[in-house]
């Protein structure tokens, strides 16, 4: 089914969403070929194997990936320390992919989204989180990050109220905090443009 791929080195999107029929080793002969790929979807297809397959693979200058609802497995730390250009990331429901926090966001500083729901990501947020000005959507919940949110966390203006997801947390008090956090640096930054 594939095999076209790899003659489609031109290629920039790519949506292969629940196609059901994809298998890992014809999908990464044919990724490797897509040097210009921006925007790549391959969610709810059930494949099976190490995430670093596929993104080892993939174009350098990816900026949309969504991997969700598959049978991933293995650490993401390292292949996305490559994928520098990233804006919108999303993993949800794999089970089986692991990582540090702190080391997966490293240069990820594009990041506008960010769905990690329900795989093995570890660690604790840390509080470089604050230099991610642009993300507007993060959800963390269910994995296994501990620790409390970091005041910084305040800094990100554009984060929608959906970044409530952090079920994991332990207090109700940390919950309000980031409302409260985001909503003060939200009108301080209206304050500002008004003054």
């Amino acid at each position: 089914m594939l095999r076209w791929l790899s003659n489609a080195t031109s290629l920039e999107y790519l949506h292969l969403s629940d196609c059901g029929s994809l298998t890992m080793e014809p999908l990464q002969v044919g990724l490797a070929s897509l040097s210009n790929m921006k925007e790549l979807d391959l969610s709810y297809n059930f494949l099976r194997g190490e995430i670093l397959g596929i993104l080892s693979n993939v174009s350098r200058g990816l900026r949309h990936l969504d991997l969700s609802w598959n049978y991933l497995s293995g650490d993401i730390t390292q292949a996305l320390c490559s994928l520098r250009h990233l804006e919108y990331l999303t993993l949800l429901g794999n089970s089986g992919i692991t990582g540090h926090i702190a080391y997966l966001l490293g240069n990820l500083t594009n990041l506008r989204h960010l769905g990690l729901w329900g795989n093995l990501i570890s660690g604790e947020i840390p509080p470089t989180v604050g230099n991610f000005v642009r993300l507007e959507y993060l959800d963390l919940s269910y994995n296994s990050i501990t620790g409390e949110i970091p005041p910084s966390i305040g800094n990100l203006t554009g984060l929608a109220i959906r970044f409530v997801f952090f079920r994991w947390i332990d207090k109700t008090s940390d919950w309000i905090y980031v409302q409260f956090a985001v909503k003060l640096a939200k009108l301080k930054s209206k304050w500002q443009t008004m003054t």
